[in-house]
């Protein structure tokens, strides 16, 4: 938060909107006070913005949290056992009720009149509810700070997360102040000069890589309704592309994804009593290696975690599997689910253990709309930019939910080969494929809008 507090007025250009550092600040700070105070070091605008983006991301958390806190109150943990309720209430983050609180007390101030609306619609703070911000503003400072233990934090047994923390962060800071200004800039620009008919949306991702996916929480509060919608554009950075270069592919592009988690109770015991145990490491391995088995061109399966708490000498009484399931099928997904519940009912047979298959359905195929296509591609050559064609693709996007309600297209934007990999701290695109991808999103957006 000091970081951020110090440096945050050198980052920002006059050139770079407020819009633009609103947007940055609020998906990338993790604390809300620390959003507010530093976003308020750019601006009263960059402020709105921040707290805007940082308070839906806090909702979120909230509906997160519930289910995380219900599935661990019906599923248990590692030992089988549901946990007490005391358990899942230390588990759950408090936080969350002060802000539902907070937004109840204000509600009732306002019904009441406590609060008036200024001559531009803004909320005017009394002189007592003002001392009360401040205050509590302040206290919440020095909480943070009174919470936070460095030595603790760069300690060797937390040190292999400290560094988890910091190569997501820095990933999160280049890509969340890349989506900020791309999109900001578009939507900035045709704010400028407004030459067509029809309603813009800006759409933010306010979840992704884990189920259920943003796109699909953004279509259950219905915002399209009444709406005839042409088109839902996203876009992608690519380093295998050169700056100036866009790549798109017709028809399927990104794949389905399913979550699997298993869990393999037997009997544990001493390793040396081999015939005492129902041995659920035997029988995981041998899931495993069968589900690795199903791997083809169109279907990609991996387990990236497993966890069997036992030592040299001692066998777990249960096993822990987790990882995805890729397809670019429907029936070929229904069929690999059916397949994948009949390998366990068999080990469990063999092997005397039992297995809880849980597949959670994921996002579906991204399927990109040929005439979209099409058109998108012939407008970037006519820009001016290099056009290339996609091979098929085994990551997944949530941007698939859009495709099966509407036109879509999901389209790359060239970042250069220097940038690195994505999704590491030492991702670095290069800037001049911002100025790219405002112009043809531009572009692209009243071609469509004027069809």
């Amino acid at each position: 938060m000091w970081l951020a507090t110090l440096t945050l007025p050198h980052l920002f250009a006059p050139e770079v909107a407020e819009e633009v550092a609103g947007a940055w600040i609020g998906g990338t700070i993790d604390t809300t006070s620390g959003v507010a105070a530093s976003s308020m070091i750019v601006g009263e605008v960059a402020n709105q913005h921040a707290v805007i983006i940082k308070a839906a991301q806090n909702v979120l958390i909230g509906v997160v949290a519930f289910f995380i806190a219900l599935y661990l109150s019906t599923r248990g943990e590692k030992g089988g056992q549901a946990p007490s309720l005391g358990i899942v209430w230390e588990k759950f983050p408090k936080f969350i009720l002060g802000f539902v609180a907070a937004s109840l007390v204000f509600s009732l101030c306002q019904s009441n009149g406590l609060f008036t609306l200024g001559a531009k619609g803004k909320l005017l703070e009394p002189g007592v509810a003002k001392m009360f911000s401040t205050v509590f503003f302040s206290l919440a400072f020095v909480c943070v700070g009174l919470d936070t233990r460095l030595k603790e934090i760069v300690s060797k047994e937390n040190r292999n997360a400290l560094w988890a923390f910091l190569v997501a962060q820095t990933f999160n800071i280049v890509v969340t102040l890349v989506i900020a200004l791309v999109l900001f800039g578009v939507l900035k620009t045709f704010a400028e000069a407004p030459d067509f008919r029809g309603t813009l949306f800006g759409l933010f991702q306010p979840g992704e890589e884990c189920n259920p996916g943003g796109a699909s929480l953004v279509l259950a509060e219905k915002p399209f309704e009444g709406y005839d919608v042409r088109a839902v554009v996203g876009e992608h950075v690519e380093p295998q592309l050169e700056v100036g270069t866009l790549g798109f592919r017709a028809g399927k592009y990104m794949a389905a994804s399913d979550e699997l988690r298993f869990r393999v109770r037997g009997t544990g015991g001493h390793g040396a009593m081999r015939k005492q145990l129902k041995d659920p490491v035997a029988a995981g391995a041998e899931l495993l290696t069968r589900l690795i088995a199903l791997n083809g061109e169109e279907c990609v399966l991996s387990i990236g975690r497993v966890e069997a708490g036992g030592a040299t000498n001692i066998v777990p009484d249960q096993v822990y599997l987790e990882g995805t399931l890729r397809t670019f099928d429907e029936r070929e997904r229904e069929i690999i689910h059916k397949r994948i519940r009949n390998f366990a009912a068999d080990i469990d047979k063999r092997h005397g253990v039992r297995t809880d298959v849980d597949i959670s359905r994921g996002y579906p195929c991204v399927v990109n709309d040929a005439a979209l296509v099409k058109h998108a591609a012939a407008l970037a050559a006519e820009a001016g930019l290099r056009v290339e064609m996609l091979p098929l693709r085994t990551t997944a996007e949530d941007f698939g939910f859009y495709c099966t309600k509407y036109p879509s297209l999901f389209y790359r934007l060239g970042v250069g080969a220097a940038a690195g990999r994505p999704h590491t701290a030492t991702f670095n695109p290069d800037e001049g494929a911002i100025d790219t991808g405002i112009d043809y999103m531009k572009r692209l957006a009243l071609q469509i809008l004027k069809k």
